[in-house]
């Protein structure tokens, strides 16, 4: 993994996107001189959980699994995070240590600003602070949302549920319907659902049987959306 100053900000893609979009290119460059840019391989581990919380982690390409542990043991996926996600950022404000782990699920691009950096940051720009505070209250939503779903559905309208919001964030409209574009293993898909693998597969194998998706290069195409939407409820 190696570590190196970079100012791309200005130039990237997803910039209107992020807690940064509103900065003019001299605040971005005031940034980009406080962050540090990480590459990291596929599987490979950003952070993880009980380690010291020392910054904040922006993921600028590639995508990244954010999983704790239960008291059991087990380990639950929380979320999937994209270009210009942030890398569970309320640790930032609540915790010395590390509530969850971070790993990288293809080549990913991570930024890492410290902690103290960060926070003197968004006293110095308090539109970066407005959009942060705009994301923890959507992150909080999603969560309340995942809170009443694992005790109130059934697995399979949370998997319905699960494959429609993986197509709306991670995936691309073709021809035959959204297409996710992840790579799940079918034990991850179950850290996701709050069940177990051979659970999942039972109902994808239904799924596709009922031709609700279609396997597509490791892949999962929707095929009929509005059914799954009336399963999901």
């Amino acid at each position: 993994m190696a570590a190196l100053q970079d100012s791309v900000c200005k130039s990237c893609p997803h910039l209107g996107q992020s807690i940064f979009s509103e900065l003019q290119e001299d605040q971005l460059d005031g940034f980009c001189s406080l962050k540090y840019v990480h590459h990291y391989k596929r599987e490979q581990r950003i952070f993880y959980e009980g380690e010291p919380n020392l910054g904040l982690f922006i993921l600028c390409s590639g995508k990244v699994k954010i999983s704790r542990s239960s008291r059991f043991g087990k380990r639950q996926i929380l979320g999937l995070a994209g270009p210009c996600g942030l890398l569970e950022e309320k640790d930032l404000f609540l915790k010395d240590q590390r509530t969850v782990s971070a790993v990288a699920m293809e080549d990913s691009v991570v930024c890492f600003v410290k902690r103290e950096d960060f926070l003197a940051l968004m006293k110095r720009q308090p539109q970066i602070a407005f959009r942060l505070v705009e994301r923890l209250a959507v992150e909080l939503e999603e969560a309340e949302g995942r809170i009443a779903s694992l005790s109130a559905l059934d697995v399979r309208r949370r998997l319905a549920g699960l494959l429609l919001r993986l197509a709306h964030r991670h995936g691309t409209l073709t021809s035959d319907g959204p297409l996710i574009e992840i790579e799940l293993t079918r034990e991850e898909i179950a850290e996701m659902t709050g069940t177990t693998h051979e659970t999942v597969i039972r109902i994808l194998s239904g799924f596709k049987k009922e031709n609700l998706i279609r396997e597509f290069q490791k892949q999962i195409l929707l095929t009929n959306e509005e059914r799954l939407r009336r399963i999901a409820g």
